[in-house]
């Protein structure tokens, strides 16, 4: 039996590429369909929305210092309240949950 030859092309999109697709209803995407259709690249079209939306939902070195400052001010108002509260051995309950917030707010913290 004689073997295939897999063409360069073919070896490439077999190994450098993913296809990725979408089911469109056409009555209900009707409108999506229709200003897909008015375009000349729609890949292209579709990557450039994608990487928009990607760069959109970053956020600047700024805004991250400005949050974290925000972020640490409110650990330390919070981790204040415990211990004032805790001296007077008053507000169990209100004490947990400041706790288990504070926790919370370190957990985001460190993940920025």
């Amino acid at each position: 039996m004689e073997e295939k030859k897999i063409t360069p092309q073919a070896r490439f999109e077999r190994d450098k590429c993913t296809r990725v697709s979408i089911k469109l209803v056409n009555t209900t995407d009707a409108d999506i369909l229709e200003h897909l259709a008015n375009q000349s690249n729609k890949q292209g079209y579709i990557k450039r929305l994608i990487r928009k939306d990607m760069e959109s939902a970053k956020i600047t070195f700024e805004e991250r210092c400005i949050l974290t400052g925000i972020i640490d001010a409110k650990i330390e108002a919070m981790e204040m309240s415990v211990c004032a509260l805790s001296l007077r051995n008053k507000h169990t309950e209100a004490i947990a949950k400041a706790k288990e917030a504070i926790e919370t707010l370190k957990s985001i913290r460190q993940k920025m």
